[in-house]
């Protein structure tokens, strides 16, 4: 806070006595402290709003943070599921999260050197997914824009792909960016956040490597086969959100060994036998972690076990 209102004070009280000192008999006006002034309102440096995400697109504005950006964020509807979301516009990266760059020879992410303008976190009540990205048009202070435009992801699922452009490039038209969406099928789970950023490049970014679809990297133990209540029902629902099963965004096995369903091989579509059985025929297993990704197999050892169904079985 600027404290030169403590010299104009100062200089007010030397003008009176001046006045008064060389003044005859004529009247002379009070002239009182000259009033302090109101002190600088900077704007704050993030906004946060609630959205609904859901079978409606929703449009989520912002006053003005920072040095002057102001703008809306427009989600389109949901193609599955619906959830309340946090939305924060904000000028500095929160904590956790590296700065959006270039990853040099492994060309993961941005491919070229950009400037973060601004960033958008999102953090989803439920999980919900979106065929399209968001549009973003945002204002930014006069001579802040130059060169080409993007709407840049950091996706937490993800986070060995770093950044990647999912929109633009657009030109700037004054202070005003606009950035259209874009389609994209991405999922968005409880419990993580996302990061938009508006960067700007002098050149043009190469075609970006997206991740993209339910499970980018499988990180979620979620697998199940497809007939609840049935015979051989198998699930892993280690990183399933909630229930006895999981009902959406799911990875679905089956186990087909059948001969014309004559016994014993008698279950379901896709339920032939059990999965990590007493027998050990069938056999599903996890390598790897939830941050850098999964690899699973699911594996039929006819070498030490032998076929429990007749001769010309049709294995799958």
């Amino acid at each position: 806070m600027s404290r030169r209102w403590s010299s104009c004070i100062a200089i007010a009280g030397t003008l009176v006595v001046m006045a008064y000192v060389g003044c005859s008999s004529s009247s002379v006006p009070h002239i009182g402290p000259t009033p302090s002034p109101s002190p600088l309102q900077s704007s704050p440096s993030s906004s946060s709003q609630t959205a609904s995400f859901g079978p409606s697109p929703v449009t989520i504005a912002f006053g003005k943070i920072g040095q002057g950006i102001s703008g809306s964020i427009t989600f389109p509807a949901t193609a599955n599921g619906a959830a309340t979301a946090t939305v924060t516009l904000q000028s500095t990266l929160s904590s956790g999260v590296s700065a959006p760059q270039a990853l040099g020879r492994h060309s993961l992410s941005l491919g070229g050197t950009v400037t973060p303008l601004a960033y958008v976190t999102l953090t989803s009540s439920a999980n919900v997914m979106f065929d399209a990205t968001p549009s973003f048009a945002f204002t930014f202070p006069t001579k802040a824009l130059s060169g080409n435009l993007y709407s840049a992801e950091y996706n937490s699922d993800a986070p060995t792909a770093g950044w990647y452009a999912v929109a633009g490039s657009s030109s700037n038209v004054g202070t005003t960016v606009t950035l259209s969406s874009q389609p994209l099928q991405q999922a968005f789970y409880v419990g993580s956040t996302y990061v938009f950023a508006i960067v700007e490049s002098s050149v043009a970014l190469p075609p970006q490597t997206v991740p993209m679809g339910l499970d980018y990297g499988l990180r979620r133990q979620c697998i199940r086969t497809t007939s609840p209540g049935q015979a051989n029902f198998y699930l892993d629902n280690t990183d399933c959100p909630g229930g006895a099963y999981p009902i959406t965004r799911f990875w679905a096995t089956y186990v087909e060994i059948d001969t014309q369903f004559q016994k014993p091989c008698i279950g379901p579509s896709g339920q032939s036998w059990p999965i990590n059985g007493y027998d050990g025929l069938i056999g599903e297993s996890w390598r790897g972690s939830k941050n850098k990704g999964y690899s699973w197999e699911l594996k039929v050892d006819f070498r030490n076990v032998s076929n429990p169904c007749p001769p010309r079985t049709v294995s799958a």
